[in-house]
């Protein structure tokens, strides 16, 4: 139950030049794990209960960006900077030998995230078309986030997170992207030619 809102403010500074802020939030529903079932910690005596179900999680994005279109629009140069606040997000975790043999999914860490992308549009001449992005990600965890067992006291044995600072899973610093397409006429078809690449800095596969 409950909502989330949007609110956004933009400003034409002229017909071909764009600044804009945006302020947003976001969620992923909650769901259900497989079954409730107990655990004794190895080595300890706490018992940990894998939950029944997990909560939503939430983002709320602060953004500073423009659009901007150039030499009668043939080209276009977009940029944005922003920060997200993410909390308490949903986690899946296979823990075999703490727990069971089957993954589940509780609510985790939270993090903060900062960036910036850039974006260019270029049609020089008929038919060529030149695209291209770059992104820069820093996320961080924010605080220590232990597993809790069945009185509450945190499971400290057990590593289930990241320390203060890890970055975000899956979320590479850097990101690059070009593309250099050329369009033509074939008789009565249409045909191109195109070359294009991608890089992604180093990322963790989990937190």
């Amino acid at each position: 139950s409950g909502f989330r809102s949007r609110a956004n403010l933009s400003w034409h500074i002229t017909e071909d030049d764009l600044l804009y802020y945006t302020w947003s939030q976001g969620f992923r529903a909650g769901g259900f794990n497989r079954g409730e079932s107990s655990h004794t910690v190895p080595g300890t005596a706490q018992v940990f209960t894998i939950p029944t179900q997990f909560s939503p999680d939430t983002l709320v994005n602060n953004e500073i960006g423009f659009k901007t279109q150039w030499f009668d629009k043939r080209y276009e140069i977009n940029g944005a900077v922003y920060r997200e606040d993410w909390t308490n997000i949903q986690v899946e975790l296979f823990l075999p030998l703490d727990f069971s043999n089957l993954s589940f999914v509780v609510n985790g860490p939270s993090y903060r995230v900062q960036g910036a992308e850039l974006q260019f549009i270029a049609r020089p001449i008929h038919g060529l078309t030149l695209t291209g992005g770059a992104s820069w990600n820093s996320s961080n965890q924010l605080g220590v986030v232990y597993l809790n067992d069945t009185t509450g006291q945190p499971i400290t044995s057990v590593r289930a997170f990241g320390d203060p600072g890890v970055p975000l899973a899956q979320s590479p610093p850097q990101q690059f992207n070009g593309r250099v397409r050329y369009d033509f006429d074939v008789g009565d078809y249409k045909a191109f030619w195109q070359v294009g690449g991608v890089h992604n800095a180093h990322s963790l596969s989990s937190i």
